[in-house]
């Protein structure tokens, strides 16, 4: 991989992330008119509300679309507790792991220009990637690996069979050398010590020395593998990663709050992050002033750096249910959304994390049986969401959307996915 054109990133995104002035705030149209009842979307009002009054949640942003109108917008509580600042219509989130299905857009557009085939070995392109190891047993020094039975490909990485994983889950070993190996984006820890790479060169380096968790193809395992698509675009379009997003994604769909940095202009919308307390309540995990958000961070984590709002994040959403085009502006030909929105783990592997009845496609979790997975969305629903409570997904079948912004970490404690499901469900009467 090569170390080029950083140097010029730092102006572009910051220009990206200032760029349009206009008022982004989704604008609520009569739900009957699209076949739901706004009386019965009313009772999303005291879900929403009751989350903040029990302290789970500071606050909380709901916007539901169908056949392309919003029929539900909803902002509740506060931006930050401590200032009592109240959050807003374009309050701006940590999305996290939303930024992966933005990768895997980015990815795609690359995959219709031929640069590469799903089936490709990543050491095609990154040959720092080339003959990895399997963890076996031990650790520390007395770590023993073997070779890995094949090499990991772009479509391992896009659905997570690449054998790469977080230094925060999967095998405890294997987590604790990315943890020791800070093999991360560079982040703030609570004790204000930063640490992690400065760059994708630098990141890629260090995770090839890293050993699997499992072979390529034998296992779902969630991973840092987007982090590594976000430098295969880099070596594919020969542009850094943030200004590949921005000329190619959020400029050209109208996505003006999106982006690896908040300007100082912007930081009053961006809110503070949030955790439980020991005893209980809510305490502030990163501040939405002095945040490293503020600043740029050196390597653009395609698996889960961006900062984006609901209105942003609607238009990009929009795009997928259309087929890949919003406005005139096509990111993708309807048969790659079609691809990438469909079941890809290969026969055997489940999706534990999420429960049976789903898979997952080329950046989505997909629903694959509805009674199986006990989900009141339609076969094909698509979703994914990000480790501080936001989440969306896409019903193509009911032409619905929906996006949760939040600001609490861990997320997988609060379960408003099948919650919101329901709620919203229940409102279609056409």
């Amino acid at each position: 991989m090569k170390k080029f054109i950083v140097s010029i990133s730092v102006a572009l995104v910051m220009t990206a992330c200032s760029a349009g002035d206009t008022d982004k705030t989704p604008e609520v149209t009569g739900p009957e008119a699209v076949g739901m009842s706004s009386e019965r979307l009313t009772a999303l009002d005291g879900y929403m509300q009751r989350y903040v009054d029990d302290e789970l949640l500071a606050g909380l942003q709901l916007l539901v679309s169908r056949r392309g109108e919003t029929v539900y917008f909803n902002t509740v509580g506060m931006a930050e507790i401590d200032s009592n600042t109240p959050m807003a219509d374009d309050s701006i989130f940590r999305i996290y792991s939303m930024t992966k299905p933005i990768t895997s857009v980015a990815v795609m557009m690359m995959y219709e220009e031929g640069k590469f085939l799903l089936t490709d070995p990543v050491s095609k392109y990154l040959p720092e990637m080339a003959k990895l190891r399997v963890y076996e047993s031990g650790e520390g020094d007395d770590m023993e690996t073997a070779p890995a039975s094949r090499e990991m490909t772009v479509q391992d990485l896009l659905r997570h069979t690449s054998g790469l994983t977080y230094g925060f889950m999967g095998h405890p070993v294997v987590s604790q050398y990315y943890r020791d190996n800070e093999i991360h984006r560079r982040a703030k820890g609570p004790d204000g010590v930063i640490s992690g790479a400065n760059s994708l060169y630098e990141f890629i380096t260090s995770l090839s020395k890293a050993p699997l968790e499992v072979d390529p193809g034998s296992a779902w395992v969630y991973s840092v593998a987007t982090d590594v698509l976000g430098a295969l675009v880099e070596v594919w379009s020969g542009q850094s990663y943030d200004v590949f997003l921005q000329e190619r994604i959020f400029g050209p769909l109208g996505m003006v709050d999106t982006g690896f940095v908040v300007p100082a202009e912007k930081l009053d919308r961006f809110t503070a992050n949030y955790a439980s307390g020991e005893e209980g309540g809510l305490i502030e995990a990163d501040d939405r002033i002095d945040t490293a958000y503020a600043s740029d961070p050196g390597m653009y984590s395609g698996g889960g750096g961006l900062a984006s709002t609901t209105a942003d994040y609607l238009r990009f959403c929009q795009m997928l249910l259309n087929g890949g085009e919003l406005d005139g502006v096509r990111l993708l030909g309807p048969r790659t959304v079609s691809l990438m929105t469909q079941d890809h783990l290969p026969p055997g592997i489940d999706m534990t994390m999420l429960g049976l009845g789903r898979g997952f496609g080329l950046g989505f979790d997909v629903v694959t049986d509805r009674e199986q997975s006990g989900s009141i969305a339609s076969n094909g629903t698509y979703s994914w969401g990000g480790a501080a409570s936001t989440i969306f997904f896409i019903d193509p079948e009911e032409e619905i959307i929906m996006i949760m912004m939040a600001q609490y970490m861990p997320a997988r404690i609060i379960p408003m996915r099948p919650e919101l499901e329901a709620l919203i469900y229940q409102a279609i009467i056409d």
